[in-house]
């Protein structure tokens, strides 16, 4: 971390399905704002950066989706609309209530859980950060595959730099092929495995959409602000536009050298956006 970046450790909490690993830092009593991950199941390894700038001057929570990163409750959840109401416990086991309503930020899978909390209980949340967010469907843009593609190919379409870290390593993963796959630890590919169950079960049939939320987002009140990368290769620009159209006051913003994993290649510019929405 940089000087100026807040501390932000591992972390655990028992809710009503089983135990939830998080990570949280920043100062207590300051604006709090929760993270929800992606699809990747990214870890505070992978995102610390973009977490513990924001914990400069924010307490920081950044929970694991059930079934991701060794969170519990998969089996106790059946669509979105579980992970919702798991949310909204969550923010009460913390004290996020009140006067301490959370600023909730999403990205893509993560996203879409943001919005199926605001628009059910626009008073639990105190505004709305959305990058690249799933869960709209938009005629002519479908969301692209996410399952069973190769690891280098999945890199193309969500980093527009294939020398970031996690880019790379999924190079060199794809570069070793089905006869070597073999030889990599299983513990090194887990997670990864982990979090595409997870997220085939939240998102495989309808295909990460509700086909009724575009008619719900007129109940979203809090300010928002809607994240696109312009190289997004995943998710379709036209998704994120369409769901600040939707949201009354909503304020749309472009990252023109970014792709789909925002918070990891841009880190520092995007804790910068959140911390001015909130802010604001």
């Amino acid at each position: 971390m940089s000087a100026g970046e807040g501390a932000v450790v591992a972390a655990s909490l028992e809710s009503a399905i089983g135990t939830v690993r998080l990570a949280r830092g920043g100062p207590a009593g300051a604006p709090p704002v929760v993270y929800l991950h992606s699809a990747g199941g990214e870890g505070l390894g992978e995102v610390a950066s973009f977490l513990g700038a924001l914990a400069a001057g924010h307490e920081v929570v950044a929970p694991m989706l059930p079934g991701f990163g060794g969170s519990e409750g998969l089996s106790e959840v059946d669509d979105m609309e579980d992970v919702a109401y798991h949310l909204l416990d969550l923010f009460d086991r913390l004290g996020l209530t009140g006067g301490r309503r959370p600023h909730l930020v999403g990205q893509s899978l993560g996203g879409w859980a943001a919005v199926e909390v605001a628009w059910r209980h626009p008073e639990a949340v105190a505004s709305l950060t959305l990058v690249n967010p799933v869960g709209l469907y938009v005629p002519g843009h479908p969301v692209r595959e996410l399952f069973g593609r190769r690891l280098d190919d999945l890199a193309r379409d969500t980093f527009a730099d294939q020398s970031h870290p996690t880019a790379a390593a999924m190079h060199a993963m794809a570069s070793l092929g089905p006869r070597n796959a073999g030889s990599v630890p299983f513990e090194l590919v887990r997670p990864f495995l982990e979090a595409m169950a997870a997220a085939a079960k939240l998102g495989w049939n309808p295909y990460f959409h509700n086909p009724r939320l575009g008619r719900r987002l007129v109940r979203v009140s809090m300010p928002t602000l809607v994240i696109v990368g312009r190289r997004d290769g995943l998710v379709p620009n036209a998704v994120g536009e369409e769901l600040a159209r939707l949201i009354g006051g909503a304020r749309l913003h472009h990252v023109d050298d970014g792709s789909h994993m925002l918070t990891l290649e841009h880190p520092e510019a995007m804790a910068r956006l959140v911390a001015e929405h909130v802010a604001g």
